[in-house]
């Protein structure tokens, strides 16, 4: 984990922020504002300050943004505020207003490794299956040669 933001009592009900967060999860921090940009959700202006808010913390230890994504980010449910609005025959229904807890941590992109020994099992199981195929043809034109 490089940095962390966190965004606590928000209005807003959890459900609704969790749809757009299952999109920016594991996502590269570049992607993931231009994904916030481009949908037509209510939660996303706080969002996006939240992600910016996230990169500016990781400022000091990671300067390049393109080597940072989204690691983990959660959205959870905080106390709701309870109104009250009159119904018929002189009741009362409660009106939840809802609010949330977003967590976000970023993490540096792993570099891409090749490492010489995949390379070797991958020819080393080609060959062994052109092998046998080969076996296989020949066993056959053999046979077609006896007749």
């Amino acid at each position: 984990m490089i940095s962390k933001a966190s965004l606590k009592y928000t209005r807003g009900s959890a459900k609704k922020f969790k749809l757009i967060v299952d999109v920016l999860r594991g996502k590269r921090v570049e992607d993931a504002l231009s994904v916030l940009m481009s949908l037509n959700k209510g939660p996303r202006e706080k969002l996006v300050k939240l992600v910016n808010s996230a990169v500016s913390n990781a400022k000091d230890k990671e300067p390049d943004i393109s080597k940072l994504f989204i690691s983990k980010i959660v959205a959870n449910q905080a106390p709701s505020l309870k109104r009250f609005r009159a119904e018929a025959f002189g009741r009362a229904s409660v009106i939840k207003k809802r609010s949330s807890h977003i967590d976000i941590e970023l993490d540096r992109v792993a570099p891409k490794r090749t490492s010489a020994k995949k390379d070797v099992v991958k020819q080393t199981k080609t060959s062994t299956k052109t092998k046998t195929i080969k076996k296989v043809v020949t066993a056959k034109v053999e046979k077609q040669k006896e007749k």
